[in-house]
């Protein structure tokens, strides 16, 4: 579906011809879910990232006549990057597009109310007839511009044929989500008295951006949906996202709607404070490199004050190297990462063996003797006995490329003895507190008091010591446990006195870590860098030596502790008033298993069994609706619209979800065949999801 509408979309701009400029979010979506080889295949001269010239066609004999510009963001936000481009290379081209994935009700509503006069579309095409002139001689005739909106979101980037990612700067849970709450208040209630108002500029572009561009898919799939939202932030969203469908859809038949529900992160931060050992996983989900250190010492010295906000960042897209190694557009790579979803790691081998196997035997040129073990080192024994056949490796190189590359990430995963200690603490702290919350509050207080401790042949230059644990590791597994045990198990003292001794504990490990935890303020690498290992472990030889001279001040930590612990203590409210959903946390008696209870999956399997759900918000603009509600305050009984009753249930989740909660729910829905799972995010979310939530904006300066 994703797919299709995504072609269906660019077919619209006449690519035949043409040579496309887009921008890191567009062009990581074109690749996943067009690819290179099929845009060659409708015309495409190339793709060039937006804000480089193309002089190089100047050397061809066949320039391209079109050029169409892929932008991603809000179109002031590229004016640069297009004015490079098309400057010095406008004589090429007869004809110049330029693509937007927002409408101009949403450049006027989130990026500059002005626009109301003239419009958005209509003052970036006289910036650009500026700019093309500037670099035209004066005989030369100006190209034909056009401006178009598109419904399918550029940034949106399909995994497979039923998860997408819509990434967006500023995309975490509200921060301050918590001050919306109040005692006695149903969750339901203090959703409806949020205000659009009450949120800052900033955070209005960033969710009114996610839900114009989550309305011009539902747009371009051509239906209107049903809407609900679980969680404050994800109302607002919601809202937002019916202001921006059409009054009246096309077509309302009963099995062509789409039940749409949008669930901030913050009701359940459990999943992506958990560490996997699934492959995908790690190659979807890289996390930045090892923060800078200074390298010259502060003109003045720190104070309390000094407690830096670190500018907005862009999101970083799906890395490069993972999108070649995938090569998720080929139909082939397609089939190996939907069947990989849902799986278990333990089942992953016996699967990549049986895709060989069956990729073989459509082929007559081999007589394979089959390994009796599904074997890391079978799969790849038989992976370079299919290569040398060049018929065969030309014909499935993209699928022998990602079992490789899948291998390669099992291996690395299996040799991380780091990654194997976090998961057996991860179970630990959950059975525990299933048990006793403060025995898992001590639990994770001893964890603190050991992290960076095996630190010390890092800060003496033998860069090649083992690490150990660090705050980066520990924080995540506390986010984990404040969101799972809730806010009711913080109101005895016992509970009070172990939290100050873990944000003690917690502190003391910052200054104990030559990069203070990860809140020293720096430049970090982006999220996917290229660096190799060698490259990286010279980098942090040399960042723990410049940091024995560079110390932060204790206060300036402290500062950033308690906001970090008012962050938790707002993951552990976020629930407050959910009723049934309130309580992730199981007890040993309640199950022989898993004591957590995925949010996520416990909310769907309510829906399915046509359960009411309180704590859900129905959102939707009819008049139907209006009557229904009157006639409820009358003690009228009226059958309301339920999460179920569409065929198609899109699931969009604020903040990122987890592959876990991908696997859990598709095996969820298998169970009703007549239904189908639509799922979305604005990231695939891990323990760095974690991080980046509570440390956002966060820094101390040396």
């Amino acid at each position: 579906m994703l797919h299709a509408l995504w072609r269906d979309s660019l077919a619209r701009l006449e690519l035949s011809g043409a040579v496309i400029f887009a921008d890191e979010q567009a062009a990581s979506a074109l690749a996943w879910a067009i690819g290179l080889p099929a845009l060659l295949q409708m015309g495409v001269h190339n793709v060039i990232r937006l804000g480089e010239s193309a002089e190089v066609f100047r050397q061809t004999g066949t320039p391209p006549f079109h050029a169409v510009v892929l932008c991603s963001s809000f179109l002031p936000d590229a004016y640069r990057a297009i004015e490079l481009s098309l400057r010095g290379s406008a004589a090429l081209f007869r004809r110049v597009t330029i693509a937007s994935s927002y409408s101009e009700r949403a450049h006027v509503a989130y990026d500059n109310p002005e626009w109301t006069d003239h419009g958005a579309y209509e003052a970036c095409r006289s910036e650009v007839v500026g700019w093309m002139r500037g670099g035209l001689e004066a005989t030369h005739p100006l190209p034909e511009l056009r401006v178009v909106p598109l419904d399918v979101p550029l940034h949106l980037c399909p995994i497979g044929s039923g998860l997408f990612v819509l990434p967006l700067s500023g995309a975490l849970p509200a921060i301050e989500t918590h001050a919306y709450s109040s005692k006695g208040s149903t969750a339901s209630q203090r959703a409806e008295n949020i205000s659009w108002s009450d949120l800052e500029r900033s955070c209005q572009r960033s969710l009114g951006g996610c839900a114009a561009a989550l309305a011009g898919l539902l747009k371009a799939a051509g239906s209107k949906p049903l809407l609900f939202a679980l969680g404050p932030r994800a109302t607002l969203l919601a809202r937002q996202v019916m202001q921006h469908l059409p009054a009246h859809p096309p077509h309302s038949a009963a099995e062509e709607a789409i039940s749409l529900l949008v669930v901030d992160r913050t009701v359940d931060f459990v999943s992506p404070s958990v560490r996997t050992d699934h492959p995908l996983e790690q190659m979807l989900t890289a996390p930045p490199s090892h923060p800078h250190v200074p390298t010259s010492a502060p003109s003045t010295s720190p104070t309390r004050e000094a407690v830096a906000r670190r500018p907005e960042t862009h999101p970083a897209a799906i890395p490069v190297a993972t999108q070649q190694r995938l090569a998720a557009n080929e139909t082939g790579c397609a089939a190996i990462i939907d069947n990989l979803l849902p799986r278990r790691c333990k089942e992953i081998v016996p699967l990549l063996l049986k895709t060989l196997v069956s990729l073989a035997a459509e082929s007559d040129d081999f007589d394979l003797s089959l390994p009796t073990r599904a074997t890391s080192g079978a799969v790849r024994d038989l992976s370079r006995q299919l290569r040398a056949s060049r018929r065969f490796q030309f014909a499935h190189a993209a699928e022998l490329q990602a079992v490789e590359a899948l291998l390669d990430a099992m291996d690395g995963g299996a040799a991380n003895t780091l990654q194997a200690e976090m998961i057996s603490h991860q179970k630990l702290v959950q059975h525990t507190a299933s048990e006793s919350p403060v025995a898992a509050m001590k639990e994770l207080i001893a964890l603190a008091r050991r992290a960076h401790n095996s630190g010390a042949a890092h800060r003496r230059g033998e860069g090649d010591a083992p690490e150990g644990l660090g705050v980066r590791d520990v924080l995540p597994l506390i986010g984990m446990f404040y969101s799972l045990a809730g806010s009711a198990v913080f109101a005895s003292e016992e509970m009070l006195e172990c939290e100050q001794r873990l944000r003690e504990s917690l502190l003391q490990a910052c200054l104990r870590d030559p990069h203070a935890g990860g809140f020293l303020h720096s430049e970090t690498a982006p999220r996917g860098s290229t660096q190799t290992s060698a490259e990286l472990l010279m980098q942090r030889r040399q960042a723990s030596l410049r940091a024995e001279r560079f110390r932060p001040h204790p206060l300036e930590l402290a500062d950033c502790m308690e906001i970090v612990f008012a962050r938790l203590r707002a993951l552990a409210r976020a629930r407050l008033g959910m009723g049934p959903s309130e309580a992730l946390l199981l007890s040993s008696s309640q199950t022989a298993g898993d004591v957590y209870r995925p949010l996520l999956r416990y909310t769907l399997e309510r829906a399915m069994r046509h359960e009411p759900i309180d704590e859900l918000s129905h959102l939707t603009a009819s008049i139907g609706s209006f009557f229904s509600r009157g006639a409820t305050y009358l003690g009228v009984k009226t059958t309301s619209a339920k999460l179920s009753d569409a065929r198609t249930i899109l699931v969009f989740v604020i903040g990122g979800i987890t592959l876990a909660e991908v696997r859990e729910l598709r095996q969820l829905l298998a169970q009703y065949p007549k239904s189908k799972l639509l799922l979305g995010s604005t990231e695939i979310a891990s323990t760095n999801t974690t991080w980046e939530y509570l440390t956002a904006g966060l820094a101390v300066r040396a």
